[in-house]
């Protein structure tokens, strides 16, 4: 016996779903100057170290996507890059940030040599942001810069150290990834 309800609903409605490069994004990721200041033309890049080709950070032109090169570090050495990009949340909530590293090139790579601090920590004193136990709440509207801080005792001249770095957001009221 039916209940007089419909049995099925087709509608069309009107979406509008985008992309955006990575310095527009809810989670903006934004290649910053020496003072750590977000810089005019991000394709261009921050600055370029005479020992590397690339900048240290730029946005992708082609993929919109950040891409990190630090390509001439110190073998047997602790190397800090203070300012290397900064990290928005353009979105209207609370996240927590933490990152996380891997390797998948040829070779085993070495994710434990490099780790990232939010621009004001003491990588003496603090803990880098390379966990979830590690990470920092981030409100919207907020920013913050990364530093990169790279051991590179053991490691050969010419060997991987890492080739991803996944940048997680995670609604602090849900806990959904953002």
């Amino acid at each position: 016996m039916g209940t007089g309800a419909f049995t099925s609903v087709e509608a069309d409605r009107q979406v509008d779903i985008d992309v955006r490069d990575d310095t527009e994004a809810y989670l903006a990721l934004q290649p910053v100057d020496a003072n750590g200041d977000p810089i005019d033309d991000p394709e261009n890049g921050s600055r370029t170290p005479l020992a590397q080709d690339d900048p240290f950070a730029l946005v992708n032109e082609d993929t919109g996507r950040l891409d990190l090169n630090v390509t001439a570090l110190n073998v047997d050495a602790v190397t800090t890059i203070p300012n290397l990009f900064q990290v928005s949340n353009l979105g209207r909530n609370e996240v927590d940030i933490h990152f996380e590293k891997s390797f998948e090139g040829d070779g085993d790579g070495n994710p434990d040599a490099v780790s990232f601090y939010r621009g004001q920590d003491d990588p003496e004193t603090d803990a880098p942001l390379d966990d979830e136990n590690n990470g920092i709440t981030l409100e919207d509207g907020n920013s913050f810069v990364v530093d990169l801080v790279a051991t590179t005792d053991g490691v050969t001249p010419g060997e991987g150290i890492i080739d991803t770095l996944t940048i997680v957001g995670v609604d602090v009221n849900r806990g959904d990834n953002a």
